[in-house]
């Protein structure tokens, strides 16, 4: 009988008290919970990586930048060895002021460099022996030109032409002066004044002088490169129906009064 409590005891001793069987179903519960925490860590992880992958997948696939295209120098540098022109900037930018020339003589005497333009205006600086002469020219306006170089301008205009180079304005800064008449004909001539300076400005100058072939809706600005030096006159244009009807230009100074000594204009003005 002893025997048989002892063993009955024992198998009862094999299962749990109440209390003890929810501790067992808490301890389970929160096995759950971090089994579930767990997962959703993993989850998040397995996304992020996948996303930094595309990105950096995506990062190496992007075209690169395309490199920016080397800025277009705004000094016309042109060398001159007393027989034949060199031009080391072919391609040169407008200034608001003009075009910024340098010629270098490298000859033993003195040269004459000339620019011609295909619009008929240039310049021709002369150079002195082993020197070089810098200056800022009106006389050049965007387009093409070709150059000559020689002892003297005889000599230079008899020369085939010797090298060539480009004008650009991407800026817009120069007011062009050029004609543009519907019949494709244009007139000149001088001024026959007093032969004294007016004392209003050009633009008013032309408005009084003109006042019978200006008409309404004509618009009347500064022709040319807008911080010119005036050493070498200013141009007045007339704006008509979007074409330059015509120019009219005047020398001198606000101070001492403007001659107005020349125009040019369109048949039609």
């Amino acid at each position: 009988m002893a025997d048989l409590r002892e063993r009955l005891e024992d198998l009862a001793g094999r299962f749990p008290e109440r209390e003890g069987m929810d501790g067992l179903d808490r301890s389970r519960r929160r096995r759950q919970l971090r089994s579930r925490v767990l997962a959703g860590s993993l989850a998040l992880l397995i996304a992020a990586v996948g996303t930094a992958s595309a990105y950096l997948a995506f990062r190496g696939t992007r075209p690169p930048v395309a490199d920016q295209p080397p800025a277009i120098p705004d000094t016309l540098r042109i060398e001159c060895d007393g027989t034949t022109a060199h031009v080391l900037t072919p391609k040169v930018r407008v200034r608001p002021d003009g075009v910024r020339l340098e010629v270098t003589n490298t000859a033993s005497f003195e040269t004459w460099t000339v620019l011609s333009l295909s619009s008929g205006s240039g310049g021709s600086p002369i150079v002195p022996a082993g020197q070089t002469k810098t200056s800022v020219t009106t006389q050049l306006i965007p387009g093409e030109s070709d150059v000559w170089c020689g002892p003297s301008r005889e000599d230079v205009n008899d020369d085939p032409v010797e090298d060539h180079l480009e004008i650009v304005d991407p800026d817009g800064v120069w007011v062009s002066d050029q004609l543009d008449c519907p019949s494709g004909r244009g007139v000149g001539g001088s001024w026959s004044g007093t032969g004294e300076p007016g004392m209003g400005s050009p633009e008013d100058q032309v408005r009084e002088r003109y006042a019978n072939k200006i008409r309404e809706g004509d618009n009347l600005d500064r022709a040319g490169y807008p911080e010119a030096d005036d050493e070498w006159g200013i141009d007045v244009r007339l704006t008509r129906e979007g074409r330059v009807t015509a120019t009219f230009h005047f020398f001198g100074n606000p101070t001492d009064g403007w001659y107005h000594d020349s125009y040019s204009a369109c048949q039609e003005f």
